[in-house]
């Protein structure tokens, strides 16, 4: 008796999968960086994954669906974790090259200063320079390091409201178009 690939078809998309499998699928096109239906089908294929009860491979079309219905709905939650956790990372990053730089210019100050009580003001032109290049240095990090701490804490209805405080303490200049 001949097989009714069309029948076998509807059957295998009508066909439920457990949610660790539908799991297995999500992590395969999320890693593979979210290909189309017929790429992670041909992977799925090629890597042989299987539901483990029903030892049934998952169609192309109920991927189509499970991409458009659900896949996509949890990258987009995932991409934006990320991308928080990313942000939050550079700012971290950020302030601690900045706490760095603040602790090196406060080195720079210490050693000029010292120069300068052993040697005097004579020849003292490299120790001078030292301070005041240490005190650039730690002025430009310091409060800007503290600043950023700060706002890394606040919440985003916080740091709109501060947003919203700097607009509205700013002067607005009006720019009409040329005509």
């Amino acid at each position: 008796m001949p097989i009714n690939n069309r029948a076998l078809l509807s059957n295998q998309s009508r066909m439920e999968f457990t949610q660790d499998y539908q799991m297995k699928i999500f992590m395969l096109w999320y890693n593979s960086g979210k290909p189309t239906s017929s790429r992670l089908y041909a992977e799925i294929v090629n890597q042989d994954i299987r539901e483990n009860l029903s030892d049934e491979m998952v169609s192309e079309n109920t991927l189509r669906k499970w991409i458009r219905e659900d896949f996509e709905a949890k990258a987009t939650f995932l991409d934006d974790e990320v991308a928080k956790n990313i942000e939050k990372q550079l700012v971290s990053d950020k302030i601690h090259t900045m706490q760095v730089h603040a602790e090196m210019g406060r080195k720079l100050q210490v050693i000029g200063m010292e120069f300068l009580e052993e040697n005097g003001l004579g020849n003292a032109r490299n120790a001078l320079s030292a301070v005041l290049e240490g005190m650039r240095i730690e002025k430009e990090n310091s409060g800007t390091a503290i600043k950023l701490a700060e706002l890394d804490k606040l919440s985003d209805e916080e740091l709109l409201a501060e947003l919203n405080k700097l607009v509205q303490d700013s002067e607005i200049v009006a720019i009409e178009p040329n005509d």
